[in-house]
């Protein structure tokens, strides 16, 4: 039987809204077109 899965871009934005991954903004929360990483040191 098929395992149902998320689709990658709800999946990332559900990410970016969570603030689960830190690091990973938005760039323009209204657009919702653009997101970073920056790896803390």
């Amino acid at each position: 039987m098929p395992v149902e899965r998320m689709r990658m871009r709800p999946w990332l934005e559900e990410q970016i809204n969570s603030n689960t991954i830190p690091g990973l903004k938005w760039l323009n929360k209204e657009k919702k077109m653009s997101f970073f990483t920056a790896v803390p040191f």
